[in-house]
């Protein structure tokens, strides 16, 4: 018996006036003989969020996700390329977020924290810090390293932290959304992902350390 499958996405997958007959999703479903479990989809909708239903439901085996949103992202950042920037981390932790096998969340004891953290609103595995030199610390293993955060469109939301490697500063992660990121549906935040690539096998020591002294940076994993 084949896997079944969870859909994500806007008014292409949600079939925004389109009968059921026709509806993208029932077509891949019956073609590909994959029950639908959750459907996520909703018309309207950007990546950010479509994104906030990544760890809703967790995967299970030969589980298929459905993703196909961007028309409305392409439609309200059109050319601007910082806001696509942000496009592409919401559609990213999206994906991650259906796939990743293993994870270190923010909240878990064995990512050793220091400075001042407190829990995030919006879900149940990130912290917050606008500390300057506040960090987080924990170890990992593979050949590449997702950061995974929250970007909003809020001015105490600026935060930015260097990202460190085996201890060699290896890029930045933001949470500054202030370009304009809110969506059509009017959510001035979304889950994000960054990623990081060329690193050898085995296991590394990742650190996230906040730059921007009261401006709030988020993270989750």
């Amino acid at each position: 018996m084949a896997g079944t499958m969870v859909v994500f996405g806007d008014s292409i997958t949600f079939g925004h006036n389109v009968t059921p007959g026709r509806q993208y999703k029932f077509r891949v479903s019956e073609g590909l003989n994959r029950p639908i479990v959750h459907d996520f989809a909703a018309n309207n909708n950007c990546a950010a969020d479509q994104a906030q239903f990544g760890l809703s439901v967790p995967p299970e085996p030969d589980q298929l996700s459905l993703i196909m949103v961007g028309l409305n992202d392409a439609r309200i950042y059109g050319d601007d390329r910082v806001l696509q920037h942000c496009y592409e981390r919401f559609l990213r932790r999206l994906i991650a977020d259906r796939f990743l096998a293993r994870r270190v969340v923010a909240r878990d004891g064995i990512m050793q924290k220091a400075g001042y953290w407190w829990d995030v609103e919006a879900n149940s595995i990130g912290m917050t810090s606008e500390e300057g030199g506040a960090s987080a610390r924990t170890e990992v293993s593979g050949r590449s390293i997702y950061i995974g955060h929250i970007i909003q469109d809020h001015p105490a939301s600026r935060g930015v932290a260097d990202i460190y490697v085996d201890g060699v500063k290896t890029g930045t992660v933001s949470s500054d959304g202030t370009a304009g990121c809110t969506t059509a549906q009017g959510l001035s935040y979304g889950p994000a992902l960054t990623r990081f690539d060329g690193f050898a096998d085995g296991s590394h020591e990742v650190e996230v350390r906040v730059v921007t002294p009261g401006a709030r940076f988020r993270l989750d994993y």
